[in-house]
């Protein structure tokens, strides 16, 4: 779970590292999710289509209903 609440902007560096990790968990048979997007980040994220392995959740719980699906 990766906290973006403090994330005014994401540049194309960064959402290339948060791909990376998400891609790096997969191969685990874990997710990784973003926790708490601002309406800007949550756009960028979305127009580039990652929401997909990018799941964006608004609060700890739902994220972490998610989360254990995956044992371990």
């Amino acid at each position: 779970m990766v906290d973006l609440g403090g994330v005014d902007f994401i540049a194309s560096i960064g959402i290339r590292h948060l791909v990376l990790a998400a891609k790096t968990v997969a191969r685990n048979s874990r997710t990784l999710v973003l926790l708490n997007p601002k309406p800007l980040v949550a756009d960028v994220l979305t127009t580039a289509g990652l929401q997909t392995i990018l799941p964006m959740f608004h609060s700890e719980q739902e994220a972490a209903a998610v989360l254990s699906r995956y044992p371990g």
